[in-house]
């Protein structure tokens, strides 16, 4: 029998909670699994399919139970910055959930046509997750997750707002100028990875030729031989890209001498562990290598007034003065 749209619209709405939950949990843990393994991403996003767009499917799809049967039902959306970080994320999501179904929409496009690029997939909870009480009753919903680049996600929105669903769609005298731009976003792509590498070579390099020589020299002071210093001095401490491009300012602003900053490192290194004890039991945070530079121009620099900080901060830098005058 032929359930009408009324009586649907009103089971849709029984559901509708259990869904959002499932799509929020999802999305919740897949931030922490981004988090876990160091992979940077611009967003993780979550939505439940509305009733309309719901319907509008079922209308062109024979399901006989269309609740387990739709697969986007509960769409979740990773964007990344980085095309080989993708890789990274599918490997990730195969280890973490069930997957049902794996497809790179790159791979649907024929050699000389460009369009919408992403990687879908349709999973499941894995059993063990349907003991903790947040993923109860969610064994039989599947979710979409869709693994995409910064561009990519551009296109497909840019896409969509133009309204094109597919190439036949689009004028003939349009359809070069479309083409183009797909082309050139995925050529950008691919160029941002390739300048991501580079960068990583060449702080990579600056350090093996300060290991090799046993002392760390600056050719030139830049963003990139700033962090290969902090890897170089302090390696065993967290990275913080945004504080280090704070850092570099106040060096310029202060003035400090590249040759300073050596002797700064050289200074505070045997004394880190101890700063980064203060530093827990004043604010229960970790130092980062920013961090640990910030300190030794509130320690060792005259145009830094360190009265200015905070309490805790002033606090700990005054206990690693009193240890390092006792040493």
């Amino acid at each position: 029998m032929k359930v009408t749209r009324q009586e649907l619209q009103q089971l849709y709405d029984t559901k509708k909670s259990k869904f959002e939950r499932n799509c929020k949990n999802v999305e919740d843990a897949l931030k922490i699994f981004l988090i876990e393994n160091k992979i940077p991403f611009l967003s993780v996003y979550s939505r439940v399919k509305d009733f309309d767009s719901f319907y509008e499917k079922l209308e062109k799809k024979n399901y006989k139970d269309p609740f387990i049967e739709n697969e986007d039902f509960c769409g979740v959306r990773i964007i990344l910055y980085f095309n080989e970080d993708i890789e990274r994320v599918n490997t990730l999501i195969e280890n973490e959930f069930k997957v049902i179904e794996h497809v790179n929409k790159s791979e649907n496009l024929e050699p000389n046509v460009f369009g919408y690029r992403s990687y879908h997939h349709i999973v499941k909870l894995k059993d063990d997750w349907l003991q903790s009480p947040n993923y109860r009753g969610l064994n039989n919903i599947k979710t979409e997750i869709q693994v995409r680049t910064i561009l990519m996600h551009t296109w497909a929105e840019i896409e969509h707002k133009l309204g094109y669903k597919n190439k036949n769609q689009v004028p003939k005298e349009l359809k070069r100028k479309l083409y183009f731009l797909s082309a050139l976003l995925e050529q950008t792509d691919e160029q941002f990875q390739d300048l991501k590498n580079k960068i990583e070579n060449y702080t990579t390099a600056v350090i093996e030729k300060a290991t090799e020589s046993g002392e760390f020299t600056f050719k030139e002071f830049n963003l990139n031989t700033l962090q290969a210093f902090l890897d170089y001095y302090f390696p065993n401490y967290e990275k913080n890209p945004g504080m280090l491009a704070n850092l570099f300012e106040d060096i310029i602003s202060k003035e400090i001498q590249p040759e300073t900053l050596i002797d700064y490192a050289q200074k505070i290194k045997p004394y880190v562990h101890e700063l980064n004890n203060l530093v827990k039991n004043n604010s229960s945070l970790k130092i980062t290598q920013s961090n640990i530079l910030f300190y030794c121009i509130d320690l060792f620099n005259s145009k830094s007034d360190y009265k200015l900080h905070s309490y805790s901060r002033q606090t700990v830098i005054k206990k690693l003065k009193q240890i390092m005058d006792t040493k």
